[in-house]
C-alpha cells in the first residue's frame, strides 16, 4: 500500500513538473534568420500559448478554491489537502503563464516574418 501511494506522489509530481514547463515552451519554435530564400521556419500557430492559457486558468481556478482551506488550516493540516495543492497550482499557473506569454510573443514574431516573406516573395513576382 505505501508503495502505491509512492508511486501516485511521483507520478503527480511529474506532471506537475510537466505542467509548469508548458506546451509554448516544448513546442513553440522562435522565428530563425532563412537561409538565402527559404521561407521562414517557426510556429504560427498559437494553439500551444492557447493551451497554456487554459491550464493557466485551470491552476487559477484551484488554487483559489485550495486556498481557502489552506488559510484555515488548524491542528490537522498534515491530513489537509489545502495546503499542497494551493503552492502546486501557484507553481503551475507562474509556469504556464509565462509559457504562455512566450508563446503567444514568438508566434506573432513569426506571422510577421512569415508575412514580410510573402510580401517580398509577391513583390518579386509582380516585378518584370
Amino acid at each position: 500500500m505505501q508503495a502505491s501511494r509512492s508511486r501516485r506522489g511521483h507520478v503527480l509530481l511529474v506532471a506537475g513538473l510537466i505542467a509548469t514547463n508548458g506546451c509554448s515552451a516544448i513546442f513553440v519554435r522562435p522565428v530563425r534568420p532563412p537561409q538565402g530564400d527559404e521561407a521562414p521556419r517557426c510556429t504560427e500557430s498559437r494553439a500551444a500559448p492557447i493551451a497554456d492559457t487554459a491550464v493557466a486558468v485551470a491552476a487559477l481556478t484551484l488554487g483559489a478554491v485550495a486556498l481557502g482551506p489552506a488559510l484555515s488550516c488548524s491542528s490537522n493540516c498534515a491530513e489537509n489537502l489545502g495546503p499542497g495543492l494551493a503552492i502546486v497550482s501557484a507553481l503551475v499557473l507562474v509556469g504556464t503563464t509565462t509559457s504562455a506569454i512566450y508563446g503567444f510573443q514568438e508566434t506573432g514574431r513569426c506571422r510577421e516574418a512569415v508575412s514580410a516573406f510573402q510580401s517580398r516573395e509577391n513583390g518579386a513576382v509582380l516585378r518584370p
